[in-house]
């Protein structure tokens, strides 16, 4: 059955004192009674429900929206902002504080998207993805970047695995590999003092304390304190 309005005359609306048929009643417009929607789109079901309108020309103009809005996905896939919500939903797996950070970051992917004039989940890109990562992360670095990273990924398979989107674009997302760093170390007092004597590089004044001199072999563990400890989605 198509998407079609009606008002729910009330007992005293004057409709009841025309010789009407019940189901005539259904399409009389004449009064200030609620209007109500029923009937299907392509992509959605509506069981009856008020449209929280009195006025017949604005229930008419949302019935022309949600029609159009349904063709809309029927094309390109539901809405991003849709996804993100119905994900959220489903993630009662995780406890509060991290579903917080989930929605953090969608609410950015979508904020990234929308300026771009992408509305629609399947709109999105490789290209789109890598931007997002470049300019709306940029102020994450190490361990918190790439968690972040981690829970798009996620969000991402979740998108292909429910048909949200029809390629899997995480599986083209660039890898990263957490960057090594060398702490200094000093050197034991006893290296210290054959580094620093005069035999050694001759720039020794007699009598003077000698540097501290350090090395750069790596410390344990060799990678930088906010970087994932390994290969991570970036």
């Amino acid at each position: 059955m198509p998407l079609s309005i009606f008002r729910r005359h009330s007992v005293d609306c004057r409709v009841h004192k025309l010789k009407l048929s019940t189901s005539q009643k259904r399409y009389f417009t004449d009064c200030d009674c609620p209007i109500w929607l029923t009937g299907t789109t392509d992509s959605e079901r509506y069981p009856r429900q008020a449209l929280g309108v009195r006025d017949w020309a604005a229930a008419e103009a949302k019935l022309r929206s949600l029609n159009a809005e349904a063709k809309d996905q029927t094309v390109h896939g539901p809405k991003l902002d849709d996804c993100i919500a119905r994900y959220l939903d489903a993630r009662d797996d995780v406890q509060p504080r991290t579903l917080a950070q989930y929605k953090l970051l969608l609410g950015r992917l979508k904020d990234f998207a929308h300026g771009k004039n992408k509305f629609f989940i399947r709109e999105l890109s490789i290209d789109t993805l890598e931007d997002f990562k470049t300019y709306a992360l940029a102020g994450l670095a190490g361990t918190s970047k790439g968690t972040s990273i981690a829970k798009l990924a996620h969000f991402l398979r979740e998108s292909y695995r429910r048909g949200w989107i029809t390629e899997s674009l995480v599986d083209k997302m660039r890898r990263h590999k957490a960057r090594k760093c060398y702490k200094l170390s000093p050197i034991p007092s006893e290296s210290r003092s054959v580094i620093s004597s005069p035999a050694s590089d001759g720039l020794t004044v007699p009598g003077s304390p000698s540097p501290p001199r350090y090395s750069t072999t790596p410390s344990k563990p060799n990678t930088c304190s906010g970087a994932p400890p390994r290969d991570t989605w970036s």
